[in-house]
Formats: C-alpha cells, structure tokens, sequence
C-alpha cells in the first residue's frame, strides 16, 4: 500500500534533505518528525530512519557523517558521468536527475514523483542505455553498452561552455550563457526567449492574461474515447486526479493505468508564483477505456508555499469526442465531479 506524507512533514523532510545536502545539517544529529516510516525513507535515501516512541508515531531521522557530506548538486561540472541510481540535485533541493537502473533518464520531485524522463521522448530505446554523460563539448549525451549512441538532447552545435541545469520549475536546461539551447519543458525553447543574469531561471515575453472560460485543452494533449482536462491560469501546480470505475487512480505519480488510461500532461506550474498563462493537466484513454462512474477530483500541490488557496479551474470531460463536461471549479474548495460511460 502506498502511503502518501501529510504536506506539511513530506516539506520538512524534503527541507531536511536541503540542507543535508548543502553541508548544513549537523552529522549525528537526530531529527524527529510524524510521518510514515517508509515515506520518509523513500525521501531521504541513505539515512539512518528508526521510528520514535515519544511521541508515540515520530521516527527519528539520523543524518550520519555520510549523507552530511552531501549528495551531486547541479549544475554538473563538463565531463560528469551519471552514476546509476545517483541523484543530481537542483539547487533548491525541490528535485533532482538520476539514471534509473532501467536505463531511463528521469527529472523527479523530491518526494520521488516523475517529472520528465527519456521514456517519454519518441523513438528512444532507453533499456539500451549504459552510459549517460554531460559531455565536454556542451551535450547531454546516452550510449549503449558497444558505444553506440542511443540519445542526446543536442543534434548540432552545442557550446563547450553550455551549464546543464535543473531549473526551480524542474525543467532540466542546457545553458549557455543568456542563450537556451535546449530544454525538457515543452513550450520553453522560443526565439525570444532569455536566461536572467541573476539566477539563470527564464524570463518569457510579456503576453496577456489568459481568460480561464475560454481556455481549451493543448494541441499536444493526447486524444481518444475518453478525454479529461484540468484547465488554469494561476501559477499554482495543480494536480488532476481521475478515478477509473475499478478504483484505480491516475495522477501525477501513476501516470499510466493496466487499460491504459495515461496522464500526459503534467503542469508544475511557476515556484515562485509569478507567471500568469494558459496551463493543463490531462488524462486520456485512446480506446478501451472501462465503462462505468469515473471520479475527477483535483488538488494544489504543496511544495515550500501554495500561491493561492482557493484556485479557480475549467474541468472539460469528453467522450466519444463529444464535450459532456466544461465546468468551473474552485480547487480546495468544490466537491469531486462525477461521469458516466455508457
């Protein structure tokens, strides 16, 4: 069974890998919090965890002489090769890259849920992969085990003086100085688009506000018998959860369900609160999708802050291409929304 952290502890246990890895926190110091015994070992990774009697239901998080040392922060120095199973942290301590034992490339939350991964790029053979290496000339590059190549993120012209970054949104950057040379983050790469001197996080053009009622689902977003959409304006990182009639739950840390149902959209939104634009979670099911009473249910995700704690949102639900919902909703505050296929 899958247990999921209250907000407030899953924070201070992703606050406390922070500072363990920024050199911070205190070698043999104990830390104590409330919390499921196995999510937290599942946050903090190579700590001592042993669950606490007073109060009755803490555990007790040692950090050892090890983990103080602290774990890769990006961005990586030229010439890394991603160790398997290794976490490359973003400065911020809210995520991080690793090379799965699968061969998959993967940007996750702190909490481990999926982000971005090679998994999701098309015609690309992660199983192969043996090798992933942030090479001296400015490219993020996989092999195979014979060296042939399997990835890279740039096909031409990379710059030996590119920085690979892991941006506070969880976008995974190659950098060169103001230019953006590639990113994971659909929509990032723009003609016009700059890195800030200041913190190297992207400023986009200034562009109107969206209005929330005419909002549609994203060309990209996938298609088929049944189509759900979470639909917003805000900087928040709201989360689109739908139940299927068998009780499984799609959301952003099961993408993917046994009658292949698929969240293919996952909108973090903006860690700072600032950039107001058109943003979308969605779930689809191309053919085959269960018959019966589907659930929607949606949340704000909490990481160090919320931006605001009533969000208002569009839900679209169509079926069989027909639109059968398009309502809004106040996120944190209405009651779940209900469907039926036939």
């Amino acid at each position: 069974m899958r247990h999921i952290l209250n907000a407030a502890w899953r924070i201070s246990l992703a606050k406390l890998a922070f500072v363990v890895m920024a050199g911070t926190a205190y070698a043999n110091q104990p830390y104590h919090f409330q919390a499921p015994l196995d999510d937290a070992a599942s946050i903090l990774p190579g700590f001592m965890i042993s669950e606490g009697s007073r109060p009755a239901g803490t555990i007790v998080v040692q950090v050892s002489a090890t983990s103080a040392q602290g774990q890769q922060t990006m961005p990586l120095a030229s010439g890394t090769e991603l160790v398997r199973g290794e976490r490359y942290w973003s400065p911020s301590g809210a995520y991080f890259l690793t090379l799965n034992e699968d061969g998959n490339l993967v940007v996750a939350r702190a909490d481990g849920g999926y982000v971005w991964g090679l998994d999701t790029q098309p015609n690309v053979e992660f199983m192969r992969i043996a090798r992933v290496v942030w090479q001296e000339d400015g490219n993020l590059a996989a092999y195979a085990d014979d060296g042939s190549y399997v990835w890279s993120a740039l096909t031409e012209n990379p710059d030996p003086t590119a920085l690979l970054m892991l941006q506070p949104d969880g976008a995974l950057q190659i950098v060169a100085g103001t230019a953006l040379m590639w990113s994971s983050a659909p929509g990032a790469l723009q003609d016009d688009a700059t890195v800030s001197d200041d913190d190297g996080t992207m400023e986009q053009p200034a562009a109107d506000e969206p209005e929330l009622a005419e909002l549609q689902p994203p060309e990209e977003a996938g298609i088929g018998e049944v189509q759900v959409t979470l639909l917003w304006t805000t900087a928040d990182d709201l989360d689109l959860y739908v139940t299927e009639p068998d009780g499984f739950v799609i959301y952003w840390d099961d993408v993917r369900s046994y009658v292949d149902g698929r969240l293919d959209i996952d909108n973090r939104g903006d860690e700072f609160c600032r950039a107001q634009e058109a943003r979308a979670e969605n779930v689809f099911w191309v053919e085959g999708a269960p018959h019966g009473t589907y659930t929607v249910e949606t949340k704000n995700f909490i990481r160090f802050h919320e931006c605001n704690q009533l969000v208002p949102a569009k839900i679209q639900v169509r079926v069989g291409g027909k639109l059968i919902i398009d309502q809004i909703i106040s996120v944190g505050e209405d009651q779940p929304i209900t469907f039926n296929v036939p």
